[in-house]
This record gives structure tokens, sequence and C-alpha cells, in this order.
């Protein structure tokens, strides 16, 4: 579940299910970047890392693949 940055209100509108534990985020003006142990998100397959949607929460097409066991740290620039 997300949470509205402006009012701290929960948003039951953003609702990813990693199938892993989710270790880092990197939060952007429009998509929110997750990084873990994870194989799965939503059901679909994403190596360790996943984008979603920031506005909606929705799984974005990016699809990279980390080589390590997990993702612990990411940076945006934006």
């Amino acid at each position: 579940m997300g949470f509205s940055a402006s009012t701290g209100a929960l948003l039951d509108t953003f609702t990813p299910s990693p199938g892993g534990q989710v270790r880092a985020l990197a939060i952007t003006s429009t998509k929110v970047y997750a990084g873990g142990a994870f194989g799965t998100v939503n059901g679909f397959a994403r190596n360790k890392l996943a984008a979603f949607n920031r506005a909606d929460g929705a799984l974005l097409n990016w699809k990279p693949t980390a080589d390590d066991d997990l993702v612990e740290a990411l940076a945006t620039t934006d």
C-alpha cells in the first residue's frame, strides 16, 4: 500500500505485490523503482528490480536483470 507524500494518507490504489522482499526504493516524479530479493511482481517475472507508475502503482514494462542475489540500494537522478 502506498501513501500520499503531501497528506500522509494511505492510498489503496497503489498495491504492488512482489514475490519476495523489497530492500530498496527510488522515487521520481513519475515512477517508483523497487529492488530486492524477488522474482515476480503482480505475477509477472521481474528479476530483483521493478518499476511502477507513481500515480496508480501500475507495473511498468521496465525489466532489467540484476546479477547479484539481491538489490539493496537504488539511486535516481530525477
